[in-house]
């Protein structure tokens, strides 16, 4: 029985194949007629389908807007349609509408959607969310100070100036939760490897106290821009005037004089246009006073800058002021050569009895001398009979180091005798 099923299943594929084929292609070809005649409805989904809300001017209107940090922005739909419509179906043939309009005070609402398919022989069969959940706050208007980023660094020899803004700051309004947590908009620019000014327009970021980019969609309208003129100056580093600086100080207690200053730095860097540059060499100080000091002071000195330029950084500068008394001087002619320490029963003979003596020192000390202070001697400290060479010494002055003075006769000849 099965061997006989077999046989006759056989012959019937593989006897007359080829009507076979033709009743094949021609079901194929009727079934394909009936579908494009009847277009069966069939089920199509369309994902994220945005959200429109209306109604928002009614609530400007009522001094309330919408808090759009959490708000829903889209939803999926299922649409029924014909099967031939499907291809013209997308998601900007579907309108789903949140309607605001009868909101009349802050608080949180569900919101019923709208949802219409706007295509002929469609309908909406299912959405994702029937409703949506929507913040109402308070509008408000906040005035934020702008800043600019300088990022890069310019060209070699090149310094970028402060950025001039056109507006240094902006309003903006939306909820007030919203916009009670930004402080200051600010917008990036880049200056690296530039060498001309430049004067452009650039958007304008909001950030928050902790420096986070809050989204631009919390404010009503658009975050405005701002026009940021950049002034791109040459620079220069140039030493500060060693031979003027002490004439500089001021003030320095009567009888004493700067006799030193050293700067730290002792150069500055200074910008300008290249050729205001081209005509200085060096920078210089204002006068500045020490203060009556009378003894070495560090002190603080303000730069005095050439008309046309700007110096980078500090205007002002360490200054180390070496203080000492005013040297004076005396000359005595002729001052009286004294034998000291002469032994009992002998005499001395001078070869030479007086010498000139300059004394040099603080005029405090110096200008106040006469010859009575000015004492010369040789010492005889145990010598006997005889004939020596012995240096000319002069006694202590106060206040008077003995490198101060300078005796004409550096040494004498003596001959002891007993008398």
């Amino acid at each position: 029985m099965k061997k006989d099923f077999l046989k006759r299943a056989k012959k019937a594929l593989t006897t007359n194949w080829p009507l076979k084929l033709v009743a094949l292609l021609f079901a194929a070809a009727l079934w394909a007629y009936v579908i494009s005649s009847e277009n069966p409805v069939r089920p199509l989904e369309v994902e994220n389908v945005r959200i429109s809300y209306t109604g928002m001017d009614s609530l400007t209107a009522r001094g309330l807007t919408v808090d759009k940090r959490d708000l829903q922005e889209a939803v999926d739909v299922t649409v029924a349609a014909g099967q031939q419509y499907h291809k013209n179906i997308t998601a900007d043939n579907i309108r789903v509408v949140a309607d605001l309009s009868d909101i009349s005070a802050k608080g949180t609402y569900e919101i019923k959607l709208q949802t219409s398919v706007m295509t002929i022989n469609a309908s909406v069969k299912r959405v994702t969310n029937t409703t949506v959940q929507v913040k109402v706050d308070d509008l408000v208007q906040r005035t934020i100070p702008v800043r600019c980023i300088l990022e890069g660094e310019p060209g070699e020899g090149y310094y970028v100036s402060q950025p001039v803004l056109s507006e240094e700051s902006i309003i903006i309004s939306g909820a007030r939760d919203e916009l009670e947590q930004i402080v200051e908009a600010v917008c990036h620019i880049s200056i690296d490897g530039i060498s001309q000014s430049s004067k452009t327009s650039h958007v304008l970021e909001l950030l928050s106290a902790g420096g986070e980019v809050a989204p631009s969609y919390i404010v009503d309208g658009s975050v405005p821009s701002v026009i940021v003129e950049l002034n791109v100056l040459s620079k220069k580093t140039v030493p500060i005037d060693q031979q003027t600086v002490k004439d500089r100080v001021t003030n320095i207690k009567d009888g004493y004089e700067a006799v030193g200053v050293t700067l730290n730095p002792a150069e500055v860097e200074i910008v300008g246009s290249e050729e205001a540059l081209a005509k200085i060499e060096t920078v210089q100080l204002r006068p500045f006073s020490a203060e009556n000091a009378d003894k070495s002071v560090l002190l603080s000195a303000e730069l005095q800058i050439p008309e046309g330029v700007e110096v980078l950084g500090s205007a002002k500068v360490d200054a180390y002021v070496q203080i000492a008394e005013i040297q004076g001087q005396q000359h005595f002619t002729g001052v009286e050569i004294n034998a000291v320490n002469l032994g009992s029963g002998l005499r001395a003979t001078l070869q030479t009895r007086s010498a000139d003596v300059t004394v040099s020192g603080g005029l405090s000390a110096v200008r106040g001398l006469t010859r009575k202070n000015v004492v010369l001697y040789v010492d005889l400290v145990g010598l006997s009979e005889g004939s020596y060479v012995l240096p000319v010494r002069a006694e202590e002055i106060a206040g008077v180091d003995a490198s101060g003075v300078s005796v004409g006769v550096g040494s004498i000849t003596v001959t002891i005798r007993r008398r």
